[in-house]
């Protein structure tokens, strides 16, 4: 028996410099065994012709080349590199990852990306004359996570750092725990002042609106104590204090920090993932704790995320669009996604579905998702949560280049 599966679509921009590369892709979980697939769809740069793809399992080991599909795939993270052959900046290639969980399963994957697709920076700022230009270096490439205060000649010298995680083939999920495990290697707490607070380090959420680049971004750049205006003021998580009052140690110690809030609210995109923020509580001498960073040369060392998720079970029907409206309507399931299908004999150059919601008196309502159109049948799964009328009947209207019209009516659940 042939199986349909309900396909994932999401929409994300890639900030590079002169060449801003747009993606777009499609992710079909398991259902029985190897059936998963992810299929990417880039565009801008120089061209489809010149864009060279390399997929990575989770010990980055290579699946496959110069193909934007990844098919026969189990429950697993799968990492994507996209070179455009005709630009030879590295840093406007695309670097990313998915996550491939099963339908009606819950799933725990685990993501430790390496220093190709980490995203992770050092900030630091030192006051000492002279060395001005420590604020205006950028250390993409740096080993470690460094939040720490000291003094050099008896003036601020502070580290502070940035991370970005991705969850693309996880908008599906539900019932999500997530916790991020960071690996230090040494810490401090000699408190000259306020010493009833430690080394605790607080986790912050980056602003919407905030982008930054992994090797661009240097501390004056992005921060400085006088202004909150990049980072949310409120802490999303804290990081437990380590070692005794007087203590300065190098030593291997673990950090495992429950960031389920944070990943919720990024994958359904109740805030946008522009990454978090890690800060001492306390910024003053003398404090610090020192992790490993994704360029760290020991995979086991690199900071690792832990999410556990369920997949919804997979709804296999959906209704055809029609020429014609009449009195019918599908009624939308209590997940609030609308499912259709329907048959494109021409296909607009921009591979984006044109479509367009009505409420009853006829008022158009935006809706952000993008849709893919292609060639021949094409199901397609479209999230309505964002409708307010319980029970209310809309109108969904599908228009190609042709300017040939197709319509669904469907209810919303009470």
């Amino acid at each position: 028996m042939k199986k349909i599966v309900s396909l994932l679509l999401t929409t994300l921009y890639i900030s590079i410099g002169y060449s801003q590369l747009q993606y777009t892709y499609e992710v079909t979980h398991v259902v029985d065994n190897a059936d998963a697939s992810i299929e990417v769809y880039v565009t801008n740069g120089s061209g489809s012709s010149n864009y060279n793809y390399t997929w990575y399992d989770n010990t980055f080991t290579v699946l496959g080349t110069n193909n934007s599909l990844l098919s026969g795939l189990n429950e697993g993270v799968y990492y994507l590199k996209v070179e455009d052959a005709l630009d030879p900046d590295t840093n406007n290639y695309i670097y990313t990852y998915f996550w491939i969980g099963k339908y009606g399963t819950t799933t725990t994957l685990l993501a430790q990306p390496n220093g190709t697709f980490g995203n992770d920076a050092a900030l630091r700022r030192v006051d000492k004359p002279g060395y001005a230009h420590v604020a205006n270096t950028n250390y993409g490439n740096y080993a470690n996570m460094v939040p720490f205060w000291g003094t050099w000649s008896g003036l601020p010298d502070v580290g502070k750092g940035i991370t970005k995680f991705e969850y693309n083939g996880l908008s599906q999920s539900t019932s999500i725990t997530a916790n991020l495990t960071l690996y230090g290697y040494y810490y401090r707490y000699i408190a000259s002042t306020n010493p009833s607070v430690h080394n605790e380090v607080l986790i912050k959420r980056i602003k919407n609106g905030v982008l930054w680049k992994e090797h661009t971004v240097t501390y004056n750049s992005f921060y400085s104590d006088n202004t909150t205006v990049n980072v949310e003021s409120t802490p999303v998580a804290e990081i437990s204090s380590q070692g005794t009052s007087g203590s300065t140690v190098t030593a291997q110690y673990t950090k495992t920090i429950d960031i389920t809030n944070v990943i919720e609210d990024q994958i359904n995109l109740t805030h946008e993932n522009n990454g978090l923020f890690y800060e001492l509580k306390y910024n003053g001498p003398y404090r610090s704790q020192f992790f490993y960073g994704s360029d760290h040369t020991d995979p086991l060392k690199r900071p690792k995320l832990s999410i556990t998720f369920a997949i919804p079970e997979l709804v296999t029907t959906f209704t055809p669009v029609t020429k014609q409206l009449d009195g019918s309507y599908v009624s939308i399931l209590a997940d609030k996604q609308l499912r259709f299908m329907y048959d494109e004999e021409y296909v607009d150059q921009d591979l984006q579905l044109d479509y367009t919601i009505y409420d009853s008196k006829n008022v158009a309502i935006t809706l952000s998702q993008s849709l893919i159109s292609s060639y021949g049948s094409n199901r397609r799964v479209l999230d309505v949560s964002s409708l307010a009328g319980q029970g209310e009947i809309y109108t969904l209207e599908i228009k190609n280049g042709r300017e040939e019209k197709w319509f669904l009516k469907f209810k919303m659940p009470l």
